[in-house]
């Protein structure tokens, strides 16, 4: 048994009344032109997505001549901004902290603690210390103050999730 579609035509056929309707449509077309293409149409059982395309047939609408207008000049006074720009950024500011510039984890895994340690020394704030360990889900206490024991605390952390994925790997 066979299903009927239940997706919506949105095209028409173009035969009948329909191709009537779209031959009457086009606009400055000689009736040789309309019974030459309503011809080639039902022929060859096609629906025209654009007659105009074609290079025997005329085109539908002449194009249009593009014109361009001259723009009014400003005053000088009124021209200049009374709001200053801000001064250029410099990159010292542009270098912000990334906290994913590399994975703790993967680091400690293939080069080991001497070379997270020395990535780590790279971070002297403690809050970017802080920040890296979050958005690696490293757990660190909030009781660490100094850069050096919140290092300490990355690099434990770190060392329990790789001993927690070996042991849950059996």
């Amino acid at each position: 048994m066979a299903m009927k579609s239940t997706i919506k035509r949105t095209t028409q056929r173009l035969k009948g009344p329909a191709l009537k309707r779209f031959l009457a449509a086009l606009d400055g077309v000689d009736a040789a032109t309309l019974a030459r293409l309503s011809e080639a149409i039902v022929e060859a059982r096609v629906r025209p997505s654009r007659p105009a395309a074609r290079a025997d047939l005329p085109a539908r609408r002449p194009p249009v001549a593009v014109h361009t207008v001259a723009q009014p000049t400003v005053p000088e006074a009124l021209a200049t901004p009374a709001v200053k720009p801000p001064p250029a950024v410099t990159k010292a500011v542009v270098a912000e902290f990334d906290p994913f510039a590399f994975s703790v984890v993967a680091l400690l895994r293939k080069s080991g603690k001497p070379a997270v340690l020395a990535k780590l020394a790279e971070i002297a704030e403690p809050a970017h210390l802080r920040k890296l360990a979050e958005v690696q889900h490293l757990p660190v206490g909030s009781e660490l103050k100094t850069s050096a024991e919140i290092r300490a605390a990355v690099i434990a952390s770190a060392e329990r999730r790789i001993a927690d994925r070996n042991a849950a790997a059996g």
